[in-house]
């Protein structure tokens, strides 16, 4: 009884200072088990999984949308994959190494996923290219965003030798090109030129962009190739951290630019990497952003409805290095 009158309590304090659609979100959050339910704030603001006042973009600067993405940030051990499901459409950014194949299938398996609609290879690290040889033999994928370098990997020749045997569409994008996905506007912002003496630094990153919801998901570049990013619009309410949260990349530049609210690391727990780094972490606490990691939290989850964004669990906010 006393739960119901707080929330009725709550529910009258919204009404009040938000309108009745933040106080009906406020509530299909509680019924729905979301315990990090974001509700409309007035004028530019929302809140996050914590309840803090978030600013978004100001309203002449987004496009309205409908429906919503759902964002999942893949636990592939020691690599990187992000799934992303938009209104009808399926987008795959890396697929994660060979050890975790298996599970990226039958993870688009169990959520009914019969179509690739968008594969984007962010580079051939094995860690981020086996997974989506094993998408490609399982569902159909009906466009490729690659790299566009050559390298003489295995998991390199499997993945080209497929897509030109299924001729499947397969483009290189420029930095700044933009395509739309189920509604949201994805951006390629990176690299802004290819043959770099790091490969790393050929990295495909991209902004999605649905309604006031912003993400920059990275793929391995390093400082070096963050520095050719400053110029784009990067300002994102969450940041995928590049290269697996390393030393080496995710600089203090960038994430000045990003200015996330969310910060999410994938890598392996315990690996021999050291990922993610002391140094990239204290940058990263620096930036007032909170934190998530897969190799602690397993897959995390975030959805939008284009004006607030939902988290299936509270944030660690742990910057311990190389856990």
């Amino acid at each position: 009884m006393k739960r119901i009158r707080s929330i009725l309590s709550i529910l009258i304090l919204l009404i009040s200072i938000a309108g009745p659609a933040s106080a009906s979100r406020f509530l299909t959050g509680l019924l729905t088990g979301c315990e990090q339910a974001g509700f409309l704030l007035p004028d530019s603001y929302t809140t996050d999984s914590a309840g803090k006042s978030v600013e978004t973009a100001p309203e002449n600067l987004t496009h309205p949308v409908s429906g919503e993405m759902t964002v999942h940030f893949l636990d592939v051990g020691q690599g990187a994959a992000v799934l992303f499901q938009i209104n009808d459409q399926v987008m795959i950014f890396d697929g994660g190494g060979r050890e975790s194949s298996s599970f990226v299938v039958a993870y688009l398996k169990r959520l009914a996923i019969d179509q690739v609609d968008v594969m984007i290879a962010s580079h051939y690290d094995d860690d981020h290219l086996n997974g989506l040889v094993g998408i490609l033999h399982t569902f159909p994928v009906r466009q490729v965003y690659d790299a566009g370098y050559a390298t003489d990997t295995r998991v390199y020749h499997s993945f080209k030798t497929f897509i030109q045997d299924q001729a499947i569409p397969v483009s290189v994008p420029e930095a700044g090109q933009s395509i739309s996905v189920g509604g949201a506007t994805v951006t390629f912002i990176a690299p802004d030129s290819f043959g770099h003496l790091d490969e790393n630094d050929d990295s495909l990153a991209i902004r999605v962009e649905f309604g006031r919801t912003r993400l920059v998901i990275m793929g391995d570049s390093t400082a070096d190739a963050e520095q050719q990013m400053l110029e784009q619009d990067l300002a994102a309410m969450v940041y995928y951290a590049a290269h697996h949260g390393s030393n080496g990349s995710n600089s203090k530049a960038l994430l000045t630019e990003v200015n996330p609210d969310f910060v999410v690391i994938s890598c392996g727990a315990e690996n021999d990497y050291g990922h993610p780094g002391e140094h990239a972490l204290s940058r990263i606490q620096a930036s007032g952003a909170e934190l998530y990691r897969t190799g602690q939290q397993g897959t995390i989850v975030a959805t939008s409805d284009g004006e607030t964004i939902c988290w299936d669990q509270a944030t660690c906010n742990d910057f311990t290095p190389g856990s």
